[in-house]
């Protein structure tokens, strides 16, 4: 039976301190992006000197240089806890996991273990992010399905769905998933949703059982439908 779990609680000590440290990843990483955008304007206006051009560079500089401090943060922190860094490693297995997108979803698999007490299953999963269908309505009348309900983090729908991408791009088992569903008639924008649920499902599984992914377990199971 489905859980209405609760929207918030405390992740375990360690979890949220690797999410603390994540967030400030993001935050730098955002300002950076800004400032790099700034930088490359100036350079299209011809601005190459100047207080305002040094300036940007001055802080492109000290942006960096804090994203290293807190990436070595990161790097330090799952050495001091190697029961996360062992989960990330066998995150990893799975398709469409990689570097940049295996430490939230890490913390993503704690949250939603702590809000189930790790009974959860993965429909429920998708639900929380926001990767389940969801009907257009006007009024009472229902007369389209939109791809996805958009509940949850957005940024980390982004992350799966570009974690999905470049997943299928590879020779694995959501490769072929996702040319499975394309083969029936499934137009690629909805099999790429797809294979981004069927990713959250299968880093459920590995998460929560312990174990590396299983390319011929998987590949023998029924798709997520679309």
């Amino acid at each position: 039976m489905d859980k209405n779990p609760p929207r918030w609680l405390p992740l375990p000590e360690a979890v949220g301190e690797l999410e603390i440290l994540l967030e400030r990843q993001d935050d730098l990483n955002k300002i950076l992006q800004q400032e790099l955008n700034r930088q490359h304007a100036l350079q299209a206006r011809g601005v190459k000197e100047g207080p305002v051009a040094r300036n940007v560079e001055r802080s492109i500089a000290r942006l960096q240089e804090s994203l290293a401090e807190i990436e070595a943060a990161i790097d330090e922190h799952l050495d001091q806890h190697p029961d996360l860094k062992q989960q990330a490693k066998r995150l990893r297995t799975v398709p469409g996991i990689g570097a940049k997108n295996v430490l939230p979803i890490l913390v993503l698999m704690h949250r939603w273990g702590t809000l189930t007490d790790y009974e959860g299953d993965s429909k429920g999963l998708v639900a929380y992010v926001g990767l389940d269908p969801a009907p257009h309505s006007s009024g009472r009348t229902v007369y389209r399905r939109s791809l996805i309900s958009r509940q949850g983090d957005p940024n980390m729908r982004r992350r799966l769905f570009m974690g999905a991408f470049g997943g299928v791009r590879g020779r694995n088992a959501l490769r072929a998933f996702y040319q499975g569903m394309v083969a029936r008639g499934k137009a690629k924008r909805l099999a790429l949703v797809a294979a981004a649920r069927k990713l959250l499902t299968w880093a459920w599984a590995v998460f929560r059982n312990a174990v590396d992914f299983d390319p011929e377990l998987a590949s023998a199971k029924s798709p997520v439908a679309a």
